[in-house]
């Protein structure tokens, strides 16, 4: 134990060596001058232990870093020398050993300072007479009442093990029959000062509270407020109408700032709150006494102001969320508009492309015939002036030497092929050529309306698509490429892929066979995923 009695008085070995060593001193100077103040003391057993009134003996150690302590001359232990044990371990185990130290520091000057002039006793947890498995910052008790009340500054307020000891520390004081007030350091506070939205901890939530301040809120929420706010806080935000508070310390500036809120959503882990308000007050008026003397100060003056604060903060919030809802619709309406309209301006453009590009065919058509039925006109013209009685040989004879062709019974002269006839022949072929294409482009193929515009469009667009992928007499045809090759030229369907296949893979088989029965080709087209 690190306090005992001295005189009535109680005395920290403990403190007085840090302040010592505040103040530079060595362990050897600080061990002397020690014992030159203390030793003689604790020699004539003046030295008593706090909780059982028996003498305690006063240990200097030697070794650096180890604390300066009391002990019972018989070595026994009593319910402060356990107290003080466990009190030591948990702190050490998950608490800020220095910031506790500070904050401890000033908790207890401010607590003496506001609460002794009411008779109470202020006494550090570990000298309760009891021994617990939990133990407090300080309990404090009151010659006009029985409760006590157990005071924690947490410098640390984490998950796994520690969430579970809270849990379990909080139903020992209420086993106990304390009242219990927890302080938080302000470094765990998290909130969105944007949203008024924040994250708790689920052990965070044992330190939480219900005053009677909060209850005049949730009085105020539930009776003053209009339905459309309340509906707002319920559904828009997601919050239960239960006002809870929690008080987060400042211990170097000696503030506190009291957080009220509405539990939102939380999980196995941590839990959304919604802030109603957040007033900071001094330290001192947080740890004073409120004119019934059964309750601290943790309330600003007049809270009032701050429910009308949320008030107008509650309706310029409904206020915003419908104009951000307003805006998004039209936007969207906006957008649709817009895309209707691309839509009918990319359907007219497809329209006239179509269009255009028919009437250019058809005119490429038309020229081609006109060509076609002239040069046949030409060679029938040519063909007339021939005698009868000369071969098409001779007569290009005659025509380039003017004598007549003569003949020789043991030789022939070999001819070059007649540039003519092989016009005439491609001309033919050509003509086959196109007759098959116009049969391709207008035969009948169910399944044709699942496509949208003229099937012309689209199957001009798969003979080239063919002429792109065949490989010599092999076409390997993967539909879904296909068909996304089609999209992305402007071709669009009506139907979902599984059945526009369905006439394309007609189209292409129709054109297989047509090209080996029409053009003596042949193709071997292999459909694949």
């Amino acid at each position: 134990m690190d306090e005992a009695l001295l005189h009535g008085d109680l005395v920290n070995i403990e403190a007085m060596r840090m302040e010592l060593e505040g103040q530079k001193l060595n362990r050897s100077e600080i061990k002397r001058k020690l014992n030159d103040q203390l030793r003689a003391f604790s020699k004539k057993k003046a030295f008593t232990c706090h909780c059982c009134d028996e003498p305690v003996n006063m240990n200097l150690t030697i070794e650096e870093g180890r604390p300066f302590y009391f002990k019972h001359l018989d070595g026994k232990k009593c319910t402060y020398s356990e107290n003080s044990k466990t009190y030591e371990n948990q702190v050490s185990t998950h608490q800020d050993n220095k910031k506790k130290d500070i904050g401890l520091t000033v908790f207890r000057e401010i607590l003496e300072g506001q609460l002794k002039p009411f008779g109470a006793k202020i006494e550090r947890g570990y000298f309760y007479k009891k021994k617990l498995s939990f133990i407090p910052d300080f309990t404090v008790s009151f010659p006009f009442s029985k409760e006590i009340w157990a005071i924690d500054y947490y410098t640390s307020i984490s998950q796994g093990s520690y969430a579970h000891n809270l849990l379990k520390r909080m139903n020992t004081y209420k086993a106990e029959g304390f009242r219990v007030f927890s302080f938080i350091d302000d470094i765990w506070l998290a909130l969105n000062p944007e949203t008024d939205k924040g994250t708790l901890f689920i052990a965070e939530m044992q330190a939480d509270n219900k005053s009677k301040e909060d209850r005049q809120w949730d009085q105020y929420l539930s009776q003053e407020i209009p339905d459309s706010a309340l509906q707002f806080l319920k559904g828009k935000i997601k919050v239960t109408i239960d006002t809870r508070s929690i008080s987060y310390v400042n211990i170097e500036n000696r503030k506190c700032k009291i957080i009220r809120f509405l539990e939102g959503e939380k999980n196995n882990l941590n839990l959304t709150f919604y802030k109603i308000s957040e007033p900071t007050i001094p330290l001192e008026r947080a740890l004073t006494l409120n004119t019934q003397l059964d309750d601290f100060l943790l309330y600003r003056e007049n809270e009032e102001d701050l429910r009308l604060a949320f008030m107008q903060s509650l309706l310029d919030k409904i206020k915003q969320a419908e104009n951000e809802e307003k805006a998004q619709k039209e936007a969207l309406e906006k957008l649709q508009v817009e895309e209707e309209e691309e839509k009918k301006a990319a359907s007219k453009r497809w329209r006239m492309d179509t269009e255009e590009r028919s009437m250019l065919e058809n005119e490429r058509m038309r020229i081609s015939d006109v060509l076609v039925e002239q040069e046949m006109l030409q060679i029938a013209k040519a063909a007339n002036k021939r005698p009868i009685s000369m071969s098409p040989e001779e007569w290009e004879w005659y025509k380039k030497t003017g004598r007549t062709y003569a003949k020789r019974p043991n030789w022939s002269i070999q001819t070059l092929p007649v540039a003519s006839y092989e016009k005439t022949e491609e001309k033919i072929a050509k003509e086959q050529r196109e007759k098959f294409k116009e049969k391709l482009l207008s035969q009948p193929i169910k399944g044709d309306h699942f496509i949208d515009g003229p099937p012309r469009n689209w199957r001009k667009f798969i003979l080239k698509w063919i002429k792109k992928h065949q490989q010599e007499d092999n076409l390997i045809v993967s539909m879904k490429k296909l068909l996304n090759d089609m999209r992305d030229f402007g071709i669009t369907f009506n139907q979902k892929d599984s059945n526009v296949q369905y006439p394309v893979k007609d189209f292409l088989n129709f054109y297989q066979t047509g090209l080996k029965k029409e053009l003596k080709k042949k193709v071997n087209i292999t459909f694949s995923n």
